[in-house]
């Protein structure tokens, strides 16, 4: 899933050259776990490619996620 920052984030240029993304990080979090979610119900992996804005509104989901799928090592 191609994780886009949320348009409260973007310039006025990007919202004009491209509809993607979502609204807000709020919206945002709610896609990203819905994907999670309905991959790991079907025993699929999860892969997130994440813009460096959402990876830093989201570092609690994130580091969430990667550790629930064995990920990060402690």
């Amino acid at each position: 899933m191609d994780c886009e920052s949320a348009k409260v984030d973007v310039s006025d240029h990007g919202i004009a050259t491209s509809s993607s993304g979502p609204a807000d990080y709020v919206e945002s979090e709610q896609a990203i776990r819905g994907f999670v979610d309905t991959c790991s119900a079907a025993g699929y992996p999860t892969t997130l490619f994440l813009h460096p804005e959402v990876a830093t509104a989201h570092s609690d989901l994130v580091l969430g996620v990667t550790a629930d799928c064995g990920h990060i090592r402690k």
